[in-house]
This record gives C-alpha cells, sequence and structure tokens, in this order.
C-alpha cells in the first residue's frame, strides 16, 4: 500500500465498478497530492487512469502538511466520503486517539469528519482500558502547531515546482493565497526592496578615477572586480574600434554574471554590435534610452531621432534582476555644462538601480563629465572611472566632492 492510503484497498468488484464509471463519465473526484507528488487521496482512481490512458484528470495540491497531517487528512477525506459503518467509524477514530491522545476531541473531529462527542465517547472507553493516557490539557482546534493546507486545483507544472519551495508554502499559508506564482513573486519583490535600500557608507576609497586610454586596457582595475559596466562612449564611425577594446576589457574586469551596458548611437548601429561582439561576451539584449530633447538630425539617414540604444553584453549568463528594457528620464538643465555629450543623471541613476545593489562596483571607463559617477555615488554604490583626458577627470572629481550626502 501507499503511505497515505489508510483505507482497506476496494475489492476487485468495486475497483471495476469504479474504473468502468472513469471510463463512462470520467474521474468527477479531483486526486490530491502533496507538493513533491504524493499522492494523498485517489489511489484507486490515478490507478483506473493510468490503465486508461487517462492523463487530464481534475487534481489538486494540498501543500504546508507535515506526515502527521497528510495521514490524518487522507484519513478525514475517506471518511466522509465512504460509506462507513458506526463500528468501522470508532476504529479510525481509535487509532488517531493511539497516535495524537493529546490533541482534543474537537480538534480530532474536525480531523476525522465526526462530532466531537463522538470522540470523546471513544476516548473515555480507552483511557478506561488504559489504551491511551489520560490528558488533561490538549491542544485546542485552532492551536498554532496545526498549519492550514494550501490547495491548489489544477496547477501546471510550474506551479508544482513553486509549491516544492517552504518560504513559498508558508506565505501562502499565512496570506491565505491560492497563486504559487504570484507568492513567489511578491516575495521576490519584497526581497529585492530590501536589497535595494540597504544603506551603506561610502568612502574615498570606494571611488578611484584614473586618467588612462582604454586601450592600454587599465591593467589598474583587477580581473573580476567589477560587478556591472555603465558607459556611454563616443559615437562617431572614427571612435568604433574603442569599443572592441570596450569589450575585451569588460571581458576581463566583469564578475561572472556581470553586465557592460554601453550607450551608443544609432547610425552605426551594426558595426557596433559586431565589434562590441569581438570577446566571450555575449550579446544579452537592447535597452531604449527615450530622450525628449531633440537630437541633431541624421540628414543622410533621414531621421530624427528621439531615442538612445544601449547595448546590454553579459559575461555568461546573467545573474541579476528581471529588468524593464525602458529608460525614460526628462532632460536636466545642467545634462550638458560638465560635458558637450553629457547625459542625463536620471537616465543613469534607473541603470544603476536596476542593474546594481548599494556597495557593489561600477566602472565608466569614458567617464566624460562624471554622470554614471553622480549616479553611483548618489546610490551607494563604489566606483571607478576612466578618461583619457585629465580634465575629465577634475570635473568628476569636483561633482563628486561636491555632492550633497543622499541616501539610497
Amino acid at each position: 500500500m501507499h503511505p497515505y492510503q489508510i483505507m482497506p484497498p476496494l475489492s476487485p468488484k468495486e475497483y471495476n465498478a469504479l474504473k468502468a464509471d472513469i471510463k463512462a463519465n470520467g474521474v468527477l473526484v479531483a486526486i490530491e497530492f502533496d507538493e513533491h507528488g504524493n499522492v494523498l487521496d485517489g489511489h484507486h482512481r490515478l490507478k483506473a487512469c493510468q490503465e486508461l490512458g487517462i492523463v487530464d484528470y481534475p487534481r489538486v495540491v494540498r501543500a504546508g502538511l507535515n506526515e502527521e497531517e497528510k495521514l490524518a487528512h487522507a484519513q478525514a477525506v475517506n471518511m466522509m466520503r465512504r460509506q462507513l459503518s458506526q463500528k468501522q467509524r470508532r476504529i479510525f477514530i481509535g487509532e488517531q486517539l493511539k497516535k495524537t491522545p493529546e490533541y482534543s476531541n474537537l480538534f480530532i473531529a474536525k480531523m476525522l469528519g465526526v462530532t466531537d462527542k463522538t470522540v470523546n465517547t471513544v476516548r473515555r472507553k480507552m483511557e478506561a482500558n488504559s489504551e491511551i493516557p489520560k490528558i488533561d490539557e490538549r491542544r485546542s482546534a485552532d492551536g498554532t502547531s496545526r498549519g492550514r493546507p494550501v490547495s491548489v486545483y489544477n496547477p501546471n507544472e510550474k506551479a508544482k515546482r513553486i509549491l516544492t519551495q517552504p518560504q513559498v508554502v508558508e506565505r501562502m499559508q499565512k496570506e491565505d493565497w491560492s497563486n504559487p506564482a504570484y507568492t513567489r513573486a511578491k516575495i521576490n519583490q519584497e526581497s529585492k526592496a530590501i536589497r535595494k535600500n540597504v544603506a551603506i557608507p561610502l568612502s574615498e576609497a570606494d571611488c578611484k578615477l584614473l586618467c588612462a586610454d582604454i586601450q592600454g586596457g587599465l591593467p589598474e582595475i583587477p580581473d573580476e572586480s567589477v560587478d556591472v559596466i555603465i558607459t556611454d562612449p563616443p559615437y562617431a564611425l572614427k571612435y568604433i574600434p574603442l569599443y572592441r577594446h570596450l569589450s575585451h576589457l569588460a571581458a576581463r574586469v566583469l564578475k561572472p554574471g556581470g553586465s557592460l551596458l554601453c550607450m551608443g548611437g544609432g547610425a552605426h548601429f551594426p558595426k557596433v554590435v559586431e565589434t562590441l561582439n569581438d570577446s566571450a561576451l555575449l550579446f544579452h539584449w537592447m535597452l531604449c534610452f527615450i530622450t525628449t530633447r531633440t537630437a541633431a538630425p541624421l540628414h543622410w539617414l533621414k531621421v530624427s531621432s528621439h531615442i538612445k540604444p544601449i547595448f546590454w553584453l553579459t559575461k555568461g549568463r546573467y545573474n541579476g534582476d528581471l529588468v524593464s528594457d525602458l529608460i525614460h528620464a526628462p532632460p536636466m538643465k545642467d545634462d550638458k555644462d560638465y560635458h558637450e555629450w553629457g547625459q542625463s543623471v536620471e537616465a543613469f541613476t534607473q541603470l544603476v538601480e536596476r542593474f546594481t545593489d548599494p556597495g557593489q562596483v561600477i566602472l565608466d571607463p569614458f567617464v566624460g563629465g562624471g554622470t554614471t559617477a553622480v549616479a553611483a555615488i548618489n546610490k551607494s554604490r563604489r566606483f571607478i572611472g576612466a578618461d583619457i583626458d585629465q580634465k575629465c577627470i577634475e570635473i568628476t572629481r569636483n561633482r563628486i566632492y561636491n555632492l550633497s550626502p543622499k541616501s539610497s
């Protein structure tokens, strides 16, 4: 017998009658499983379905029960459904009292689908015969030690997998929710909010600025020491070879699973993608930054662009959060005050928040006027910036120095 098949097997005559009924009418009572796929109720129905080749039958998953509770549940549903004599019912009550004499009469009655008066009659007789001990203080029917089972009807394969996660079942029990995917998403959302808002104090050592040419490989930066690269290289055709150096730098300094987010122009899109792919990095996706400020028209292409592509490559498999691929931020008055190609701090702040956690390391090897640096420091991320122009390094250093303390 199966571990939760507490009732005697059907006789061949009874089983054949059940099988014939299922063939004619289908399964009318759902077959019950626990979150690990073990059958709690419906062993004969399942066997008949397997023999008849029926795979689409009603099912329900009961999650969050311990072994004792699974047995009690199996016993209860069978007692409520089967036509048992008074003697048979009292035998089952007696078996339950032997296992859990500390449970109150009302608790056992609710478990087995009988009256507490019947349980009390059986208990007194068993106590008198010394079959069970007399217990003065018993666990009540709403005792906290017994969890409410989570019931999910006809779950798909994804829901079944989610129900094997204890934290999901516990939350569903607590909130009385019935959707495993929603529950897991809610847990992940809350966990992410906590993780993203951890206060990490930064020191001067957490912001490093280098006057250096990316074509030299930036050897000052150790291998696999950077979580994310967020950068905005120059877009003109003559600068496209720099993207190859950027790609090779990212392949060296990014941690496994880390991301390179490279803003670029659309005019040379194919060449940029081809050049960035010249390393061990994997092209992952493209984000779109919608700009409300009109860029200079591309007359030779007859395009007036209001977007900037952000090329997203990863070192191995991406291991971060689910993120939106749309960046929408208004221009700021001082965007161009620090560099002629300056970008919106708000847009880069969105990238920082989406792709990193407080305390992680961000690199911008084309630091320019320091937009990435300001976004990173304001959000308690460690920062490394590099630029071939010493003036850009000094401008960025002054911007960071003049930042007012801001919480993440």
